[in-house]
């Protein structure tokens, strides 16, 4: 079989459409479209002009995200992509935030003249869009009514198929194509080497907002809590919550944090038990440090990984041995890397895609 000749890339945001985009680290889409490349096949990667002709492309790749988000300054010209060539389009998600889809999708559709060109809110190609808002509000409102069609989500491959409804309404009908994106991780981190290196008895939340507000029952730690996010950070001990700073944090930090001490906490989100990708669960592989996360996003992963739930592992982190912490540690990484997919799987997913 034959691969297709040319493929579009667009999206909603500048990340989408530029291939020199500012970016910390390298993204679900960009994985996409760096394995397309390796495999031979033709990418463009650009903003579609609402009302253009896109018959040259042989498949597009849409990266959706909620429209009415401030930085979705070019999703005219995604939904035209969808309405024009939807019979070749697949849909791309690469945030989580999934629910805010069809909420959004239903806000433009309700009163679409007035939301979807309020003139307070920048968008790219406002007057082409507006010269076929007939075509986008006849697309908005199909995507109101039955959600995504073909979906590609960054998704771990244990993920769970009966938890599907968590993503939300705009996916309830959708055929989900998971890929998972572990590769890019291993291309970034070297494997950390326990043995060699004295690691500090605390744990690491990285995230991006105060981390004290997504802790469970953050007094029964019996250890420090450093928080880490890629722009903003809180960080405490357990026994100080009052002791604060702000500063700036890259990816590369985080992954040195991971490296430093024992844990790493993952913690609750809107799909846990899915089986969304978290770089977190592979970087504290790579890094040797134990895995805490919620009981839900662990239930469908190795042993190793229930040991060290939220449920089991709070009261007596600091309790367990080294040796023991160590073994932990290396049940840990077997099991992740006898199960995430290497960059030849998700080249033979993508390629099953876009062949006739």
């Amino acid at each position: 079989m034959k691969p297709y000749a040319r493929i579009l890339m667009t999206g909603c945001k500048p990340s989408h459409n530029k291939t020199n985009a500012r970016k910390r680290f390298v993204t679900f889409f960009d994985m996409i479209r760096e394995v397309l490349i390796k495999s031979g096949v033709s990418v463009e990667q650009r903003e579609v002009i609402p009302g253009e002709n896109l018959d040259a492309y042989d498949m597009i790749f849409v990266c959706m995200m909620p429209l009415s988000a401030i930085g979705s300054t070019s999703w005219y010209g995604a939904v035209w992509a969808l309405y024009h060539s939807k019979d070749k389009c697949l849909v791309v998600v690469e945030d989580s935030r999934t629910r805010d889809h069809s909420s959004a999708i239903k806000y433009c559709n309700k009163d679409f003249d007035k939301r979807a060109f309020r003139k307070n809110i920048p968008r790219n190609y406002r007057d082409e869009a507006l010269a076929v808002k007939d075509e986008l509000h006849s697309q908005i409102d199909e995507l109101d009514r039955n959600g995504y069609s073909r979906v590609i989500l960054p998704l771990f491959k244990w993920w769970n198929r009966d938890k599907k409804d968590a993503l939300g309404r705009a996916f309830i009908n959708s055929e989900i194509i998971p890929i998972d994106p572990s590769h890019i991780i291993l291309d970034v981190f070297p494997l950390c080497d326990c043995d060699s290196i004295v690691k500090n008895r605390a744990v690491v939340l990285a995230a991006l907002s105060d981390v004290r507000k997504l802790l469970p029952d953050r007094n029964k730690w019996d250890c420090d809590i450093i928080g880490y996010g890629h722009w903003s950070t809180s960080s405490y001990a357990s026994n100080d919550s009052t002791n604060k700073k702000t500063k700036i944090v890259s990816w590369e930090q985080e992954f040195i944090e991971y490296c430093r001490n024992y844990g790493t906490l993952s913690f609750p989100h809107k799909h846990s038990g899915l089986g969304w990708w978290r770089q977190r669960t592979v970087m504290a592989a790579l890094a040797g440090a134990v895995y805490i996360g919620d009981d839900k996003e662990t239930e469908d992963m190795g042993f190793a990984y229930h040991l060290t739930s939220f449920s089991r592992v709070q009261e007596r982190f600091k309790k367990s041995s080294d040796k023991v912490l160590n073994k932990i540690i290396y049940h840990q990484r077997k099991w992740l890397f006898d199960n995430i997919s290497s960059e030849h799987e998700c080249a033979e997913i993508l390629k099953g895609l876009i062949r006739i």
